[in-house]
């Protein structure tokens, strides 16, 4: 079987932290801020913070790239999960290739104005202003090169949180993956 680092990006307000939160749900993780912050349950690590907004690994220091490698190559778990910005770049993906560990991009995607719709929703629910156009169409040409770049499964972020956990469980599942899910209701982001 092998371990495994299953990975999700996509551009901001596609859905990737209520992904997560849909496919392995909140409850039982255990924070630990050493070598790098992270949430523990079992067999499963995820890099970053919870937190409501802008969690995973979005959450962690811009400079954290190589202690968090450093951090990987140590195959803190059997599974490791992340999404977000921060750790998507090929060096990090490679690191935990030599590690041993399968590596599995998930790349979400949605049409731009609904992500726009979401982005604002959730600012509106945050009190905060609008991410910057220009960063989002950063983050959205980094996600189409990693994508293009490593593969990976490909799914639409239209789907109701649940149903793209479901769909997606069974796509890793295929590749091996078997994740410990809680299911629980999740409100989308």
């Amino acid at each position: 079987m092998g371990d495994h680092l299953v990975y999700i990006i996509g551009a901001p307000g596609v859905g990737k932290s209520t992904l997560v939160a849909q496919l392995l749900g909140s409850q039982g993780w255990r924070a630990v801020d050493d070598p790098i912050p992270h949430l523990r349950r079992g067999n499963t690590v995820m890099p970053g913070r919870a937190r409501e907004a802008f969690g995973g690994t979005d959450s962690l220091a811009m400079s954290i790239a190589p202690k968090a490698e450093a951090w990987i190559s140590t195959r803190p778990a059997p599974t490791v999960v992340g999404e977000g910005d921060r750790l998507a770049y090929p060096r990090f993906f490679e690191v935990a290739a030599a590690a041993g560990y399968r590596v599995h991009l998930v790349s979400l995607y949605l049409d731009r104005e609904a992500a726009e719709r979401r982005r604002a929703e959730r600012a509106a629910r945050l009190g905060t202003k609008a991410q910057n156009p220009t960063w989002v169409k950063g983050r959205e040409s980094k996600v189409e090169r990693l994508t293009a770049s490593l593969g990976g499964v490909v799914l639409s972020a239209e789907a109701s949180p649940r149903d793209l956990a479901d769909a997606l469980a069974v796509r890793l599942a295929q590749r091996g993956v078997h994740l410990d899910r809680q299911k629980e209701p999740v409100s989308s982001v």
